[in-house]
């Protein structure tokens, strides 16, 4: 009787159902855009700042140059709560060209040795991308140390053009015309406007030692299970320090930017709930305006309904019920609309992109659905109760 009710007037169904399925769908792609939104915001603080949280501790050491001590302080920096990477300072007396091969005939390596030129570099270990959100665009990332120790760099994508996936980097120093060729084995997104490189530091050491100078470095370190103090973590790594190349922890210190975008954030996911109530709201006023405007072109029919014998809870519930049952259907087709469109987002993002791919919102979807009912609810309650209250010697009029 119910789905007979909603068959006799379409063109009301129709509207009434698309009044509903827009608040649906609009509370779950509100939920949506403000994940896919913080997920940008996290996504590029994250490429910048590091993973939350993420120290800076400090440390000095005179031998870093030494393959066999760095290697065991690399092995000593290992905790299983934890991701760490070691980052040693740029050396500004290395430059930097390219070439496709590794081997430099005499006239290749004049050319490269005048076309040198200093670039942003990150001297750093395979646990770097760890602690930093840096999308693959093509290649691999940096091996880890416990493989065989390699000659390897990766670049950012303002690099690749430069320095080309599959080409080597000739790095040369400014006291000899001796060129260490390294290949480019991978590009990232790093969210960087200006031209990086990364080298493996392992490496580096255990191969071509002359290109590491530095004397102090950095150990970053991003917690991604238990938490520790400050003081564990510079007890920890003095300890690696001791044991290994020795040396010093001279400071430790927050290195995300969090506390930066939390509040960003905030401001955000409560935009987007207000948004998604407004929408709840602009459709129950909807359907109550199409309720009660049916009610008014049906009022003879529920007149006729009354004085053939229905009753009140009848009447009321002829009204009520069509609402509930289109509420249903409206549902399964807005999840149907809904589920199409999260799977679609994957195809609009770049390659590279730091934004993570949404997955489905199943509580909006519970939460929506739910609304659609009390809505549906709410949006004929009203004309159900003046349905119920037709005089059935009105239809003798």
């Amino acid at each position: 009787m119910l789905l007979k009710d909603l068959k006799l007037s379409p063109m009301r169904t129709f509207l009434t159902g698309l009044s509903m399925s827009i608040g649906i769908i609009a509370i779950i792609l509100s939920v949506l855009v403000g994940t896919i939104g913080k997920s940008y915001m996290v996504g590029t603080t994250e490429q910048l700042g590091g993973r939350a949280p993420t120290y800076r501790i400090s440390i000095q050491s005179a031998a870093f140059t030494s393959p066999q001590m760095f290697e065991k302080l690399l092995k000593r920096l290992t905790v299983h709560q934890a991701d760490i990477a070691l980052l040693v300072p740029n050396d500004p007396d290395l430059t930097f060209s390219t070439s496709s091969s590794p081997i430099l005939t005499p006239e290749e390596k004049r050319q490269l040795l005048g076309s040198l030129r200093s670039v942003e570099v990150v001297y750093t270990t395979a646990n770097y991308n760890r602690v930093f959100r840096l999308p693959l665009l093509s290649g691999q990332w940096l091996q880890e140390e416990t493989d065989y120790p390699r000659l390897e760099a990766v670049v950012n994508q303002q690099a690749a053009e430069a320095f080309p996936l599959g080409h080597y980097i000739h790095v040369g120093t400014r006291n000899s015309l001796d060129l260490t060729p390294i290949p480019v084995i991978g590009v990232v997104n790093d969210g960087r406007s200006e031209p990086s490189l990364y080298l493996n530091v392992a490496g580096l050491s255990a191969l071509a030692p002359h290109l590491l100078s530095a004397q102090s470095g950095s150990v970053l370190w991003h917690e991604n299970g238990i938490l520790t103090s400050d003081q564990e973590k510079i007890s920890f790594v003095s300890d690696s320090l001791s044991d290994t190349t020795g040396g010093t922890v001279t400071d430790i210190g927050r290195a995300d930017s969090s506390e930066v975008y939390e509040g960003a954030l905030s401001a955000l996911q409560l935009a987007f709930l207000t948004t998604a109530i407004l929408l709840l709201l602009v459709s129950v006023l909807g359907l109550i305006n199409i309720g009660l405007s049916t009610l008014e072109q049906r009022s003879h029919e529920l007149l006729i309904r009354r004085a053939l014998g229905a009753s009140r809870a009848s009447v009321a519930w002829l009204v009520l019920g069509s609402s509930i049952l289109l509420a249903v259907f409206v549902s399964i087709v807005a999840i149907i609309i809904s589920v199409a469109i999260v799977a679609s987002v994957p195809l609009f993002l770049p390659v590279g992109s730091p934004v993570d791919p949404p997955h489905y919102p199943y509580s909006a979807t519970t939460y929506a659905v739910s609304a659609a009912a009390i809505t549906a609810i709410l949006g004929s309650i009203l004309p159900a109760i003046k349905a119920s209250r037709l005089e059935p010697a009105l239809a003798l009029r």
